[in-house]
């Protein structure tokens, strides 16, 4: 049963968190960007916003109609895992599906641009399972891996486990998280997601997508502040190279 919802307004160029926390939810902000985490009920809508220059990763699949200031109407059909660029503007969106939806949208402050390489490291695949998926749902495999590298150019090794899903285009969309340490012990925690595109070659896989971190050690404290695209190829040996850029 569908239920009511309330009157809208248009509020030209407002802050979704602040107009509407029941959907937008800041996870990190700093002088550069800003990291929303957004969920919505199916049929579920929100009020007329404004966002600037946004990168929105999928986390679940999206039927979204966007009303815009001048009743413009536009509808958006998009897989879980992909990536959508946007450009600044207003809109009111709605949840057309009758799944939630989640979204997490980076904001940019500042023109966008790849800048110096913040970590680069050489690793293996140490286990693999599948998780069996819920009614409906594709199976997942969970991959875990260990590397050894440069952070920030401090040496350090990096354990991380992420968890994969087959999209019906045949990419793969994944979620991760992982604890990286120096050899003086001090650590830094990330989590990430990105798509994963198979290579041909047996399990090889080439992934790209976006890491953030944690640290309270006075040496990677920098990571605190940072944005970072990645890059991971795994190949069909089961090494892996990573490597991530600080978005600017």
């Amino acid at each position: 049963m569908s239920q009511a919802q309330p009157k809208m307004q248009p509020i030209p160029g407002a802050d979704p968190a602040q107009v509407d926390s029941k959907h937008y939810q800041v996870v990190l902000e700093n002088e550069k960007i800003r990291v929303l985490r957004i969920n919505y009920g199916a049929g579920e809508r929100s009020v007329m916003h404004g966002h600037p220059a946004s990168l929105a990763l999928l986390a679940t699949d999206a039927q979204i109609r966007f009303t815009y200031p001048d009743g413009r109407l536009e509808e958006i059909n998009a897989k879980a895992g992909e990536a959508l660029w946007a450009e600044a503007g207003d809109h009111l969106p709605e949840n057309l599906g009758s799944a939630p939806l989640e979204v997490t949208l980076v904001e940019l402050k500042t023109p966008a641009s790849l800048g110096e390489r913040i970590l680069d490291e050489r690793g293996k695949i140490t286990a693999m399972r599948v998780i069996p998926g819920a009614e409906g749902q594709s199976p997942k495999v969970e991959v875990s891996f260990q590397a050894g590298g440069q952070i920030l150019g401090i040496e350090a090794t990096d354990i991380g486990t992420y968890s994969a899903v087959t999209r019906s285009d045949g990419l793969l969309y994944g979620e991760g998280q992982g604890i990286i340490t120096t050899k003086d012990g001090e650590t830094a925690i990330w989590k990430g997601n990105g798509v994963g595109r198979p290579t041909g070659r047996g399990s090889a896989v080439s992934w790209r997508g976006a890491v953030y971190y944690q640290s309270s050690s006075e040496r990677l404290q920098r990571l605190n502040g940072v944005a970072g695209i990645f890059e991971h190829e795994a190949d069909e040996n089961g090494n892996t190279h990573g490597k991530v850029y600080e978005w600017k």
